[in-house]
């Protein structure tokens, strides 16, 4: 995984945590790259059928031993290479995913909406705030785990 594969949004494991990427995160993740992942303080979520289960997909039909997923149009179909072939309608995509960022990236791509939906405020409670350098600096769980 390299940070130019990542999306603010994107959830990935941060410290063992799984975590949504903020800017500030893909910021620190570019400049400090290889230490973070020589150390593995930031690795992908592997795909799983509780995760997927967990994002709204549900099982289709087995041909064993592959199983076929769908999310509305969408349709992940387990390979050999502990991967999913992903398909739109019948059409494939060519793309095989292992990774959570990977499937989220995708079906951004695909809808132009999120597949995880993060808890935000609406109407009158949404607040849009500007904060300096430093205070977005201090909310990113990297530079955190960093000591920046």
């Amino acid at each position: 995984m390299n940070s130019k594969e990542l999306r603010i949004g994107n959830h990935i494991y941060i410290d063992n945590k799984e975590t949504a990427i903020t800017a500030t995160d893909l910021l620190t993740m570019s400049q400090n790259e290889r230490f973070l992942l020589e150390k593995q303080v930031i690795n992908p979520i592997f795909l799983s059928e509780s995760l997927l289960f967990r994002l709204g997909f549900k099982v289709e039909f087995e041909v064993s031993p592959n199983r076929v997923y769908s999310h509305g149009n969408f349709l992940l179909c387990s390979n050999a290479n502990n991967t999913f072939n992903f398909y739109v309608g019948q059409q494939s995509t060519g793309k095989a995913v292992a990774y959570l960022h990977q499937l989220q990236n995708l079906y951004f791509l695909m809808t132009g909406s999120e597949l995880i939906q993060e808890d935000q405020p609406s109407g009158n409670d949404a607040v849009v705030k500007v904060e300096d350098k430093e205070t977005l600096a201090k909310k990113s769980s990297i530079r955190g785990l960093l000591g920046f």
